[in-house]
């Protein structure tokens, strides 16, 4: 059973003097001005459209690693200093940190503006790059969704469209295709009606037409891809603009244009939110960040850097302030706001991340790079951006164990890394004596070669490997078994110390065990806190670790081989 604690809070503050409410699911964090039942409708208009769209996934999965962030204005008033555009109800942005909803609209409109901005966040984070047109009419096509237990419909035609649609000559198609953010027709009067009605109009046919819609995510695809949408619709569809402008022109001319109709709908998420006292800081954090995002946010700026003055044990507006900063292109007074984040304890990775990158273009040493690579790996262990810029990094300090550890810990290689991955694996096998291992490395970096330089460089090491191995080559009866670099998870259960050596036994599943030597002192350890250097010799308390380990090239080794990198 979910407890609900009602407290509302007076914030004595230059952005507002107005009571906030603060509600918070595992999906949303609110913060609004309105009284507490209007603050709980606007929840459930958010949940109702992320349980629709979590359902559906038309354009991929919902994140649900952060909750999204909602400003909710009980009136326009309160809402026009912070709106992007004036004459918009509510707006979605979103910042390297967050997603951000503002709902300024309270009219009858509400649910269809919320409806509408959340299309924008999931279009968002699906990663589609989309002209304005399209996107604004998948926006406008999913704020019509309507659920009823079970069954959920989409694309009930609204009135004031479809007046417009039927009565107004459409905008010639190159012109609706150009329209970017600074266009006259995106932001006043006459022409803006006519460009959302016709840009829901093309959507909706294109959706729920059955001579179209089964190549319409094609068609998204291809756009968001790069190809115009002119281009795209002839390509996709097979037909010219003046048969597409034909169609469309049929279409609105039915008595009765097609619904979507979803059955099956699991019932809709309604966690009940706790409601809280909000702090003033997050109050003003929030909304200084939205003055800051918007196109002059000179004053949104200011803010910020006033919160960071007076709550100086918060890394939040100095990380926003360098990723501002960072998207003008400066990357020095970036550094100086993400090196004051990490002072004051930032366990963002990606300001961790960010902040080594920015040293190490800067010229610091690996002593003040290596640490901030590590600890954001400690928070996520699975950002293979770090385990990259890390491995290189040990690398060049002559690490060769750690390098492969980490590198061959990446779930995912980028192409475009590939081959700089490749060739310091294999010059790490080659320095440590695995001319095998380095050879196979070697011919992988060779294949993901992309210019004449790379070849060569993959030409030249193998034959330095292949040289090394025949040199180094000794009778099969005398040679030792290759090493491996593989991994093991399990539960700590004992360690056990003689004199240097300390051997390390994990409990597996299935109620088996390995043991460990973990007396190298250039091991890597991944841990969010201390513990590890605490821990005494004997029994263990039991913690989820895994272990990256060289498998012994000694077929009478006891334990299952040497640890290279702990990760908790």
């Amino acid at each position: 059973m979910h407890r609900i604690i009602g407290l509302l809070l007076t914030v004595s503050s230059p952005l507002f003097a107005q009571h906030w409410t603060s509600l918070k699911t595992p999906h949303f964090e609110i913060y609004s001005t309105k009284d507490q039942p209007a603050a709980l409708e606007d929840l459930q208009e958010l949940q109702t459209i992320n349980s629709f769209f979590e359902a559906l996934q038309p354009f991929g999965k919902i994140s649900d690693t952060k909750p999204i962030q909602v400003i909710s204005f009980r009136s326009k008033n309160e809402y026009t200093p912070y709106a992007f555009r004036s004459e918009s109800g509510g707006y979605y942005f979103h910042t390297e940190k967050n997603d951000y909803i503002l709902i300024g609209d309270t009219g009858p409109r509400e649910r269809a503006m919320v409806q509408h901005e959340f299309t924008h966040l999931v279009v968002t984070q699906a990663g589609l790059t989309l002209p304005i047109w399209l996107n604004e009419g998948l926006a406008d096509f999913y704020s019509t969704v309507e659920v009823n237990g079970t069954q959920a419909t989409v694309g009930r035609p609204p009135n004031l469209y479809m007046e417009t649609v039927r009565n107004a000559r459409f905008l010639p198609w190159d012109t609706l295709f150009a329209v970017d953010a600074g266009s006259s027709m995106y932001s006043v009067g006459e022409n803006l009606a006519h460009f959302y009605s016709q840009s829901w109009a093309l959507i909706h046919m294109l959706k729920l037409d059955e001579s179209y819609a089964p190549r319409f995510q094609q068609f998204l695809t291809a756009v968001s891809e790069g190809q115009s949408s002119k281009e795209a619709l002839q390509a996709v569809y097979h037909k010219s603009m003046a048969q597409i402008d034909s169609d469309l022109s049929a279409y609105f001319k039915k008595r009765k244009l097609p619904v979507a109709v979803i059955d099956g709908m699991r019932p809709a998420d309604y966690s009940a939110p706790i409601i809280a006292e909000a702090a003033d800081f997050d109050i003003q954090f929030a909304l200084a960040t939205v003055l800051a995002w918007k196109a002059n946010g000179s004053e949104g700026l200011e803010k910020l850097a006033n919160l960071s003055a007076r709550y100086p044990d918060r890394p939040g507006p100095e990380e926003e302030l360098g990723w501002l900063v960072l998207r003008q292109k400066n990357k020095e007074e970036a550094r100086r706001h993400f090196e004051a984040a990490v002072q004051r304890h930032s366990k963002d990775p990606e300001i961790l991340f960010n902040t080594a990158e920015l040293e190490k273009e800067a010229g610091a040493k690996y002593a003040q790079i290596a640490p901030l690579f590590r600890q954001a790996l400690a928070i996520e262990p699975n950002m293979d951006s770090a385990r990259l810029e890390l491995g290189l990094l040990e690398y060049q300090n002559l690490q060769y164990k750690a390098a492969l550890s980490l590198l061959s810990g990446m779930s995912t290689i980028p192409d475009d890394d590939k081959f700089e991955a490749y060739l310091t694996m294999a010059q790490c096998y080659s320095n440590l004596d695995d001319f095998a291992n380095a050879e196979t490395y070697v011919k992988k970096a060779a294949q993901s070669a992309r210019n004449d330089d790379q070849k060569e460089d993959a030409a030249s090491l193998l034959e330095t490997v292949q040289r090394d191995k025949e040199s180094g080559s000794v009778p099969a009866s005398a040679a030792k078994v290759e090493s491996k670099i593989t991994n093991a998870r399990g539960m700590t259960k004992t360690l056990q110390c003689e004199g240097t050596k300390k051997l390390l036994t994990l409990a597996i599943d299935g109620g088996a065990s390995m043991t460990f030597d973990i007396s190298d002192p250039d091991l890597v350890v991944r841990h969010p806190s201390d513990t590890y250097s605490r821990w005494a010799c004997g029994p263990l308390k039991p913690e989820p670790l895994t272990i990256v380990y060289a498998t012994p090239t000694n077929p009478a080794e006891k334990t299952a081989g040497k640890a290279i990198e702990l990760v908790f």
